[in-house]
């Protein structure tokens, strides 16, 4: 790829080494598992290590975002989209009929599919809404603009899609599967997990809590996980004047 995209990949990596103990570097000649990278008209990758191939392909240009390419290299490390775990209907509604007619049996369905516990393993980490892994509201729609999935509580659906940052669970699993947790624990001189509420022990020894709750050891509850990811819109209004509630019902 060119500099422009080298530069968009690189800051991708690092956004995950940031958060995770899983290191990115240049593939030797004689390396038997790498990422090859393409650029192509298009972003994706499989998921995990392709078990009869040598080089895990991954392709993008220059109109894949920085958030895009970091949901691609979550597939790269071993994740799912979050919409293909078992546990989905209970939190969100599929409406596969409101897919394009150019969405077949290879380009899009997949990336709906259910699977199974035997193939995907959760680490006991809650379904997330608001994961980078999982599909906006209106990702392969019609032309007549139709949601092809809804959440089941209507006040998350803002979380849907979002590629801005990793959500603390996206962080999690992928510190779970990788063992970095464990690792941390040790090199910290720990023998268990001090961390409670999904919180975990970070790289500087510390916990790092999931929203809702505080405390050195994340031991104190304050609230709802969504309740503190849903970005805050509500302002004090002191002064008579006129809201609208949408560009859509300017008549209430």
């Amino acid at each position: 790829p060119d500099a422009k995209l080298k530069r968009t990949f690189l800051q991708a990596t690092r956004y995950w080494e940031e958060h995770t103990c899983i290191k990115f570097s240049e593939a030797e000649q004689l390396d038997k598992h790498y990422v090859k990278i393409m650029q192509r008209n298009q972003c994706g990758a499989r998921v995990g290590r392709m078990r009869f191939r040598s080089g895990q392909i991954f392709i993008f240009n220059e109109r894949c975002s920085i958030g895009t390419v970091v949901h691609e290299l979550g597939h790269v490390m071993g994740l799912f989209h979050e919409q293909q775990r078992y546990d989905r209907d209970d939190h969100i509604i599929l409406n596969t009929k409101n897919l394009k007619a150019s969405c077949g049996t290879v380009s899009c369905i997949p990336n709906f599919l259910q699977q199974s516990k035997y193939n995907l393993n959760t680490y006991k980490i809650p379904y997330d809404i608001g994961s980078i892994m999982h599909y906006g509201p209106k990702v392969f729609t019609d032309s007549r603009g139709l949601f092809t999935a809804r959440t089941r509580d209507p006040q998350l659906s803002g979380l849907l899609g979002q590629r801005v940052r990793l959500s603390h669970r996206d962080k999690l699993v992928v510190n779970r599967m990788y063992n970095c947790v464990d690792k941390w624990i040790t090199r910290c001189g720990r023998d268990r997990e001090l961390c409670l509420n999904m919180g975990y022990t970070g790289a500087n020894c510390k916990c790092i809590c999931s929203p809702g709750t505080t405390g050195t050891n994340c031991q104190n509850i304050i609230g709802n996980y969504y309740d503190n990811v849903i970005p805050k819109c509500n302002r004090e209004v002191r002064t008579p004047q006129v809201i609208w509630a949408s560009s859509r019902d300017k008549h209430r």
